[in-house]
Formats: structure tokens, C-alpha cells, sequence
């Protein structure tokens, strides 16, 4: 059972920046192109706390059941068509890093003399941790800073099989040095 090849890789990431948005257009600052652009408006800071210091799971921690100023969360508050532009700074919050580690096994079985069998599978995020993408970042959208609707497949296995069949002389439509081709058998 030797002769098995196993690699790995750990992946650290800190978190995006993004921007909390109004999620409306009091003002008509965009004058329509908010459908091309989408709601670039920032909302209001409403608070003296270090929101850049935050968490994802803090801030959502001051999300309210209902909009209050239009507003769902209270360290915000939204523009108004006498002040359409917000306060709140470009990317002041982070969503949450990225850690997993993958992993792969590679082995290959001589079959006949010019031939041999591969077989290979990656595993993806082998310690099942989830990651999170950005979460909404409109202030009057009810799943404000919500990470919890985001998903993604958890652990992801790609195996494939191959047959390698090594020419004994070299082919002349290869260019000098190489000596065989490969048929891929299957791959999921």
C-alpha cells in the first residue's frame, strides 16, 4: 500500500472590508442609475462606539426586530432627503476571515508496462469550518450584518482516475522531450 503522494494547504484570510449602506435614496442623488449602480448611499453612523473594532456577531448584537428611522440596527441611523449623504466612512466594517485546511492524495498503479492507472482525490475544507461571505450590508434590510445566510458547500471531495500510457520512442507530433499522453477516465 505505498507509494501514496499527500499534499496540503491552510488558507488564512482576514475578513473583507464593506461599506454599511442606506439602502435608500431620499435625496434622488442617483437620479436613477441606482439600478445600474446599485444603492450607493452610506447611512449614518449613530454612535460613539469603534464600529471598526467590531465583530460581525457585535454589531449584529444592536440589530432591532423593526425599522427604527428606517434603520434596523441602532449604531446606524439612514440619510434623509435634507442630508442624502451618510457619515458613515468607505469599508468601516470587516466581515469574518477565512481559516480551513485541504487537503490531497495521489497514487498511481502500474497497470501494463507502458501504462498506469492515477487515482487522485481532494478534499476541500477537511476540518469543516464554515465560511461566511460578506453579509448585507443595507441598514434597513432585515438581515442586516447576517452572516448566517450565507453558505457554501461545507467539505468538497473532487476525486479522478486516469490511464497514463507512456509511448516507448518519441511521437513526432510532440514537441521534443515529451513522451506520452494521458486519457481521462473520470472526474467529479
Amino acid at each position: 500500500m505505498g507509494g501514496w503522494q499527500v499534499s496540503g494547504f491552510l488558507t488564512f484570510q482576514s475578513g473583507a472590508p464593506f461599506t454599511p449602506l442606506a439602502g435608500i435614496d431620499p435625496g434622488l442623488r442617483l437620479n436613477g442609475i441606482d439600478g445600474l449602480v446599485g444603492n450607493a448611499i452610506r447611512g449614518n453612523v449613530a454612535t460613539d462606539r469603534p464600529i471598526s473594532s467590531m465583530n460581525i456577531s457585535e454589531i449584529f448584537a444592536f440589530n432591532t426586530p423593526a425599522a427604527v428611522n428606517n434603520s434596523r440596527n441602532s449604531l446606524f441611523a439612514n440619510v434623509t432627503a435634507a442630508n442624502p449623504p451618510g457619515n458613515a466612512g468607505r469599508n468601516i466594517i470587516r466581515a469574518d476571515g477565512i481559516g480551513e485546511f485541504s487537503m490531497g492524495a495521489f497514487k498511481k498503479f502500474r497497470t501494463f508496462e507502458s501504462q498506469n492507472l492515477e487515482f487522485r482525490a481532494e478534499f476541500y475544507n477537511l476540518t469543516n469550518t464554515r465560511n461566511f461571505g460578506i453579509p448585507e450590508s443595507r441598514i434597513n434590510a432585515a438581515a442586516f450584518v447576517n452572516q448566517h445566510r450565507w453558505w457554501q458547500p461545507l467539505r468538497p471531495v473532487r476525486p479522478s482516475l486516469r490511464v497514463v500510457i507512456r509511448s516507448t520512442t518519441a511521437a513526432p507530433m510532440l514537441p521534443a522531450g515529451h513522451r506520452g499522453f494521458f486519457i481521462v477516465i473520470m472526474e467529479a
